[in-house]
C-alpha cells in the first residue's frame, strides 16, 4: 500500500502527500448518485458476483497516486473542462460556446472554448489515471508499460499550476498524442435508464469508458481500432462531441447490461457458485 513518503506517480519528484485523488473527474460522476437518502450506487463485477455488494457514496479515489502539485494540475485541466465544456453542454443559454451540425445520430457539437490540445491533455489524464489505479473500477484497467510512459512523459511536460502557464505552454505546441479518440454525450441525462462508470479496455490497446453522461471511446493503434471516430490523433484538431438522445444511449446501456450478465452467469457456472444478489 503507498503512503505520503512514496513518490508522486505522475512527476517523480515529489513525495505522494494527495489524499482522496479521484480517479474519473468528480464533475463528471457529480450527477451518478445526487443525494444520498435517494439514490445508492453499488460497485459490481462479474468475477465478484457471488459477494456482497458494496455500497458506495461517491466515484472511486486513491490516497497516495500524487503530490499535492500534480493534483492541482489535474484540477486545473478539470477547471478548464467542465467551466469551458461540461457546464455549458447542457446549457440552453450557451448554445452559442459551439458550432451544431445535425448528423444521423444526434448532433455534432464543436466545442470553441477550450483547444483541442488542452482537450487531449484532459482526455490523457483520465486514461493515465485509470492505468495506474488499484480503484474498485480501475483495478482491470490495464495500459500498455511503453504507452503509460508516453502519456505520462507529455502530462509532465506541460504540467502548470495556473492557466496563464497552460496557455504558454500550449501555444504553437506540435507534440502529436499516442491515440485517437471519440467523444459523444446524452443529451437528456434525466430520461437514460440507469447511470454508469464503467471501463472497458477490449484489449491492450483500445476500448472504452462510459462516464455517467459520456462515452468515451480511444485506441492507441490507429484511426481504424475506433470505429466511426470524430477525433483524429492530430493535437491542435478542434473537437467535436457527439451529442445522442436517450433511444440511442438506452440501447448501448441495455447492451452493456446484458453483456455484463452474461460474464457474471459465466462465471458463477464455471466456480459452481450462487448469485449474492444487492442488499438495499
Amino acid at each position: 500500500m503507498r503512503t505520503e513518503h512514496d513518490l508522486c506517480l505522475l512527476c517523480g519528484v515529489e513525495n505522494a502527500d494527495k489524499r482522496n485523488s479521484h480517479i474519473i473527474p468528480k464533475f463528471m460522476t457529480k450527477t451518478l448518485l445526487k443525494e444520498a437518502d435517494r439514490f445508492r450506487g453499488y460497485q459490481m463485477s462479474t468475477d465478484k458476483v457471488d459477494r456482497e455488494t458494496k455500497y458506495v457514496q461517491s466515484s472511486d479515489a486513491e490516497d497516495h497516486l500524487l503530490c499535492s502539485s500534480c493534483e492541482g494540475y489535474f484540477s486545473l485541466l478539470e477547471t478548464i473542462m467542465c467551466n469551458g465544456t461540461h457546464n455549458a453542454l447542457w446549457d440552453v443559454r450557451k448554445k452559442d460556446w459551439f458550432e451544431w451540425q445535425e448528423v444521423d445520430d444526434g448532433s455534432l457539437a464543436t466545442v470553441n472554448r477550450v483547444d483541442g490540445f488542452t482537450f487531449r491533455l484532459f482526455v490523457s489524464s483520465i486514461i493515465w489515471r485509470c492505468g495506474i489505479s488499484k480503484s474498485y473500477v480501475a483495478s482491470r484497467f490495464f495500459l500498455d508499460t511503453q504507452i503509460e510512459k508516453q502519456l505520462r512523459s507529455i502530462l509532465v511536460e506541460y504540467k502548470s499550476i495556473k492557466s496563464s502557464e497552460l496557455v504558454s505552454k500550449v501555444k504553437g505546441s506540435t507534440i502529436s498524442f499516442p491515440f485517437s479518440f471519440s467523444l459523444a454525450a446524452i443529451r437528456d441525462i434525466e430520461e437514460v435508464n440507469g447511470k454508469i462508470v464503467f471501463l472497458h479496455p477490449s484489449s491492450a490497446t483500445e476500448g472504452y469508458f462510459i462516464l455517467n453522461s459520456y462515452i468515451l471511446t480511444y485506441s492507441f493503434e490507429d484511426e481504424k481500432g475506433v470505429k466511426e471516430l470524430i477525433n483524429s490523433c492530430t493535437s491542435n484538431d478542434t473537437i467535436k462531441i457527439l451529442f445522442v438522445g436517450s433511444n440511442l444511449w438506452n440501447q448501448l446501456h441495455d447492451k452493456l447490461v446484458v453483456k455484463f450478465g452474461n460474464k457474471a452467469l459465466d462465471y458463477l457456472k464455471r466456480e459452481d457458485k450462487e448469485y449474492f444478489g444487492i442488499r438495499r
